[in-house]
């Protein structure tokens, strides 16, 4: 008797799409808001390790599992890595910003 919804998922799937998935709209969503980058980034390496794991395990797991694991965890990365950068930029652009508003401190008098 066959199973009416289709053959399991591989071990490690859901968890490598979603590190996939989470990744990817960090990546997009830390370039316009870099606070969302930082846990995006880390949610997806989280969700990628995990994910590879669960391919490794002895009932094994396709290639594509694993490949999409690796995806996730490098764009978990780079969207980390663009969150912390655009953050980093975001404080000495509005630290210049700031010294250049009327009645804020470190405006030259007269201006």
């Amino acid at each position: 008797m066959e199973q009416p919804y289709g053959p399991p998922l591989r071990p490690g799937y859901n968890m490598a799409l979603a590190s996939v998935i989470v990744g990817a709209v960090g990546l997009v969503g830390g370039c316009c808001v870099p606070l969302i980058g930082i846990p995006a980034g880390i949610v997806a390496i989280v969700l990628g390790v995990m994910g590879l794991n669960a391919a490794a395990r002895p009932e094994g797991a396709e290639d594509s599992t694993r490949t999409m694991a690796i995806i996730g965890i490098v764009l978990g990365a780079l969207t980390a890595l663009i969150g912390i950068l655009g953050a980093i930029w975001s404080v000495f652009f509005l630290k210049h910003f700031m010294k250049g508003l009327p009645g804020m401190p470190g405006r030259p008098p007269g201006m």
